[in-house]
């Protein structure tokens, strides 16, 4: 009986040190999205609402954050093929083009932070966790210019088109996107600024090797509504 007390007591020490709060963080920001398929960093937008329930234990602050993000992924390559050479008394045929793809995901991670005092209302924090993500809207781009070299000079024409009517058969895209990310950044007063690196594994179409497929730099501004004491 003694012990039972005694372990009760140990436990609602334990307790009496842990404060914990409820907290909405909208945030909006870029992102710079670089797939693996393409050296080119290209620029997109993120916002979203975020739900964090944060305490105190010891003298350290931690917080376990989710909520519902809108992202974007996609990237544009140019294929730049020749065939013959310059100079010669025959044919050079040169295929220049681009393609690209835009996509829009609705994301849900789930973070650890850590917030660590620097001075009085400001925090640094840092996180680290995993999210899966589900494509609601996916648009294609395509377009390509001929032109020929003669050996009385050059002439060419060129042509713009849409990826449906220039590939028939495009394969089919996948939907879901999972990943893992960390976050660094600053919380003064209730203002957070933040960036964060996000790796993406989730293959866009069945015939890409797997692994990873994103790299993800974003840089946010939001604000904490405290929710309750």
């Amino acid at each position: 009986m003694t012990r039972k007390i005694t372990f009760l007591m140990i436990l609602a020490a334990m307790m009496s040190t842990v404060k914990a709060q409820w907290s909405l963080k909208p945030e909006i920001g870029i992102m710079l999205v670089n797939s693996e398929n393409n050296y080119k960093w290209d620029n997109r937008f993120t916002t979203g609402l975020g739900a964090e329930y944060e305490w105190k234990a010891g003298n350290l602050d931690w917080g376990l954050q989710s909520g519902l993000y809108y992202t974007q992924r996609g990237f544009e390559n140019y294929i730049n093929r020749g065939y013959g050479a310059y100079g010669y008394n025959y044919n050079y045929n040169n295929n220049y083009g681009y393609y690209n793809i835009n996509r829009g995901f609705i994301q849900l991670p789930v973070k650890l932070n850590l917030y660590i005092p620097i001075c009085e209302d400001v925090r640094l924090v840092v996180g680290v966790g995993p999210y899966v993500g589900y494509s609601i809207h996916t648009s294609w781009g395509y377009g390509s210019y001929y032109y020929s070299t003669y050996p009385e000079g050059e002439y060419g024409n060129g042509n713009t088109t849409s990826y449906e009517d220039a590939w028939k058969n495009k394969p089919a895209i996948r939907k879901w996107d999972y990943g893992i990310g960390a976050t660094v950044g600053l919380e003064i007063k209730r203002v957070i600024l933040s960036a964060s690196y996000d790796m993406s594994f989730g293959k866009e179409v069945k015939t890409q090797k797997g692994g990873l497929q994103y790299h993800n730099l974003t840089f946010t501004a939001g604000y904490r509504f405290k929710m309750g004491k």
